[in-house]
């Protein structure tokens, strides 16, 4: 679609042949020059975490709007495919993810264009919801598009060393995803293990299966994952987020009935003697009982915004109450 000034938009398919691959892997690099700067992690957008974000996701294919000139990307609107279950049924759902436009051409309606169009892409797909986590850049042009400003999320934050945290918050390294004592890391054999059958409840979670598992803990391309077990099944998967000489453990992903999540979090705190965590932080959701973690010394702060659209019209008033969501950190790209 011609967009003027000799831009164009397309969809692209994500599953690239080889050729394909070696032009993407060009644009990318122009990609990571507009992300460097702003993102947290120092990721490197190449073409091994394209393919396993894009090609190899477990729920289906992105969707992918591209804006050229050329032959240069020059804006891109992704939507990674989720599946999200409720109440046993399964919904088809996507989260917009890597949203950029170029410096250069900011301010001409291309974010909007690049919207609209994966927008009825999704609904071609005949998806159910579109959830993410906007930042303050992207949130107007979302909530301009009739997105759902849901709330800001609840987060639970417990401090092991309050002065170190506080002496990282102008330190300007790049984030790096560190290294998992071997017999706490998560395997695809150690998926093989996890008893996927949740409770059967009416939040919107991830619909949970041994390959999910494999695919987005234990063949992540950046991040490395640990696991903590619970006798009877319970799961929680987590990672170690180093900022300087700063160690953050940020709980992403758990598994089993809400009465083992105070052990969970209980054992997590125990292995800091081999984990040397900083800082423990977890998304709150309204699966966990916030007066057992209190005991702990979890205190409560509001960070990062979610917004849903609605595909759905049935799903229009259960979708936009945070309370409904069962969210975890692994339902976020940068967790």
């Amino acid at each position: 679609r011609a967009l003027g000034l000799g831009m164009h938009v397309i969809a692209y398919d994500p599953y690239l042949s080889e050729e394909q691959a070696k032009t993407m892997g060009v644009r990318l690099g122009a990609m990571n020059d507009v992300f460097k700067e702003q993102q947290y992690f120092g990721l490197d957008r190449d073409i091994n975490y394209w393919s396993w974000k894009h090609e190899q996701n477990v729920f289906g294919k992105s969707i992918l709007i591209v804006a050229e000139k050329d032959s240069k990307i020059v804006g891109l609107r992704a939507f990674w495919s989720w599946r999200l279950k409720c109440r046993g049924q399964l919904l088809k759902a996507f989260q917009p993810v890597d949203t950029f436009v170029h410096p250069e051409y900011q301010g001409r309606g291309l974010f909007r264009k690049m919207n609209i169009m994966a927008v009825q892409k999704a609904i071609d797909n005949n998806a159910d919801l579109i959830f993410n986590f906007p930042n303050k850049n992207s949130l107007p042009g979302n909530l301009s598009l009739g997105w759902n400003y849901v709330s800001k999320l609840n987060w639970i934050v417990k401090l092991i060393s309050p002065v170190k945290v506080l002496r990282s918050l102008n330190n300007k390294d790049k984030a790096e995803s560190a290294k998992i004592p071997e017999d706490m890391a998560i395997t695809e054999s150690v998926c093989n293990s996890i008893d996927v059958d949740t409770v059967f409840n009416g939040t919107f979670r991830t619909d949970y299966t041994k390959e999910y598992f494999k695919w987005r803990y234990a063949r992540h391309p950046f991040f490395k994952y640990g696991i903590i077990s619970t006798p009877d099944g319970a799961n929680l998967v987590f990672t170690i987020i180093q900022k300087g000489s700063l160690n953050q453990i940020v709980v992403v992903d758990y598994i089993g009935s809400r009465k083992s999540i105070p052990e969970l979090f209980r054992r997590l705190l125990e292995s800091n003697r081999r984990l040397n965590g900083d800082i423990f932080i977890s998304i709150l959701n309204s699966e966990m009982n916030l007066d057992h973690l209190w005991r702990y010394g979890y205190i409560k702060m509001k960070k990062k915004n979610f917004t849903v659209l609605p595909l759905n019209l049935a799903l229009e008033t259960k979708a936009v109450n945070l309370s409904e969501w069962g969210l975890v950190g692994g339902m976020h790209d940068s967790l």
